[in-house]
């Protein structure tokens, strides 16, 4: 097994987890006063309030999507497959931009979304199997123990005193006391290994348990919750509960208001899933972007509203802060990877050494 390719692709997927959520804050580059864009001397109208709103609604739904796929691709529990419908809707709502700005006139609206949606899911199962295929097993390392590790620096020693055995050539020490030198250190890998708390989860097909039919039917409600906006009238400004009155919170209108509303509490609510649920160490990626979404959310009743505005900006300390921890914590699980690495080699040394001492052995008798 090659630990340092699952760590490295652990890596990129924790660091496009980071990154994704911010891109959607490029959208202040654009002008807020025009409502078309030019490409190859073509003007194309994409029927947005200004090119601001457009670029932030594509990049938008470009996040939610990448979240959700990652979502799919690194998660192995039975609740994931929920998930699907996410990635159909975002995927559609961006080609749904495309269909409107080029006017395509082939099928209808309905069955481009079925044939869509046939056609993506059939994508999904194909990379995501295939993605299974070279990324069957994952290192799940709690907090505690990788505190407690780089305060006794225990993975580092190890790792110190198998890098002298591996730097050391094979004729410069006898076979059998070589082979008596691996057999301790395979023994002081194997206790340690459980102390230091590795646990190796492999991929393997799981029945449905009581929390996955639970999650995913929530999944299925904030899915359903995605649509509720279809069924308040654009005239309508304002919502009344008992006493309580809502109003458009300087919206257009309700219904956009409220599928504003309902795409924010959607995606925080995967990924605060996903943070809660998912056994990968890099869950923690997801904190950036469950800090900046709950931020939005909140913009949302505040007064002097703007859309993924300036205000955003002011959690980048915040977000460095987790960055900085972040980093920490790769480090650490680089110590374990290696760790892991070095068990994988004792045995097999061990194993060559042992069939050297055997045959040297048959062959004095």
């Amino acid at each position: 097994m090659i630990w340092n390719k699952i760590f490295r692709c652990e890596v990129v997927l924790s660091v496009i987890v980071i990154v994704i959520p911010f891109t959607q804050l490029t959208h202040l580059l654009f002008d807020p006063t025009k409502s078309s864009i030019v490409l190859f001397g073509l003007e194309y109208f994409h029927g947005f309030h200004s090119n601001q709103v457009f670029v932030w609604y594509i990049l938008e739904n470009i996040s939610y999507l990448v979240l959700t796929l990652t979502l799919f691709y690194s998660t192995h529990s039975n609740w994931r497959y929920f998930a699907i419908f996410f990635i159909v809707f975002y995927f559609t709502n961006l080609i749904a931009v495309v269909y409107r700005m080029a006017m395509f006139e082939v099928i209808t609206v309905i069955e481009y979304y079925i044939l869509l949606a046939f056609f993506l899911e059939i994508v999904i199962f194909h990379y995501y199997y295939t993605f299974r295929m070279s990324y069957s097993h994952v290192l799940r390392v709690t907090v505690k123990d990788l505190v407690r590790d780089s305060i006794s620096r225990k993975s580092y020693k190890l790792n110190s005193e198998i890098k002298e055995l591996r730097e050391q050539k094979v004729d410069q020490m006898p076979s059998l006391p070589r082979l008596y030198h691996l057999y301790h250190m395979k023994a002081v890998l194997s206790n340690n290994s459980k102390e230091l708390g590795n646990h190796i989860l492999q991929f393997q097909k799981e029945k449905f348990r009581v929390s996955d039919v639970l999650i995913g039917i929530v999944l299925l409600i904030l899915f359903t919750l995605q649509f509720v906006h279809l069924a308040i009238p654009q005239e309508v400004t304002s919502l009344k509960f008992a006493e309580l009155i809502i109003d458009t919170q300087g919206f257009q209108s309700m219904d956009i208001f409220v599928w504003y509303l309902f795409r924010k509490i959607g995606i925080i609510a995967i990924l605060i899933i996903w943070y809660l649920f998912g056994r990968n160490w890099w869950r923690f990626a997801l904190l950036p972007a469950i800090i900046l979404y709950l931020y939005q959310f909140w913009e949302i009743f505040q007064e002097n509203f703007e859309i993924a505005g300036y205000e955003n900006f002011k959690l980048f300390p915040a977000i460095g802060i987790i960055l900085v921890l972040f980093m920490f914590l790769s480090r650490l699980i680089r110590s374990r990877i290696h760790l892991l690495e070095n068990i994988e080699y004792l045995n097999s040394e061990f194993n060559r050494e042992l069939l050297v001492n055997i045959s040297e052995s048959d062959f004095k008798i």
